[in-house]
């Protein structure tokens, strides 16, 4: 006499898979023709529309230090007003700060500095929606300054802005653009459902 016994068994188990990469949400990135100066009586940056929705991994712009300056510098995301294009400034507080760089260690010869937005600053940008990149440096000179790279005529879109003799009113200068970049992770994980199975047999004679 043959009797089979027959069992069949799986486990449901789920993973997260990311369907993202890091890309370039916005930029004007050609050969400059002036210098901005950052220092300890402005500030300045650029409006920006990312492409895609996507949570801000770094930002680079084009700087060169004069003279001696010694502060931190940094890269913040600020939500807009104003007419994109050319009356586009910073409003409300930042929404996110990057890792600092020592202004000191800046060349005195335009290079790219990449900053990082990592953790809680790594926020979401959204596809078509307007922010400002601000290039922000804590100085106490006015001569110890950092210079940023910026040209005319503007590119498609955007328009750079500054905040002059350290108030927090911010004026635009829709001419005029700063060389920048900003990347972002279009990584959005998913819980997807994996099946485990096993089918088997045994037989027992008598």
């Amino acid at each position: 006499m043959k009797k089979t016994f027959i069992f069949l068994f799986s486990i449901i188990f789920s993973t997260q898979i990311s369907y993202g990469a890091v890309v370039l949400l916005d930029s004007a990135w050609v050969s400059g023709n002036g210098d901005f100066n950052v220092d300890s009586t402005q500030n300045g940056g650029q409006c920006f529309t990312p492409s895609v929705t996507a949570n801000i991994t770094s930002a680079s712009m084009f700087l060169k230090k004069n003279a001696s300056p010694s502060g931190d510098f940094v890269f913040n995301i600020y939500a807009t007003t104003g007419t994109y294009g050319s009356t586009c400034t910073p409003t409300g507080s930042a929404l996110a700060t990057s890792s600092a760089t020592s202004s000191s260690g800046l060349t005195t010869s335009y290079a790219t500095t990449t900053l990082t937005f990592t953790g809680g600053n790594s926020i979401t940008l959204t596809s078509g929606t307007n922010y400002a990149l601000v290039a922000n440096y804590n100085s106490t000179s006015y001569v110890n300054s950092v210079f940023a790279g910026n040209k005319t005529p503007s590119f498609a879109s955007g328009n750079m802005f500054y905040n002059a003799g350290g108030v927090s009113a911010w004026s635009s200068l829709g001419t005029y653009d700063l060389m920048f970049e900003v990347y972002g992770d279009t990584s959005s994980g998913t819980p997807a459902p994996k099946t485990l199975g096993f089918f088997g047999y045994y037989n027992k004679r008598r």
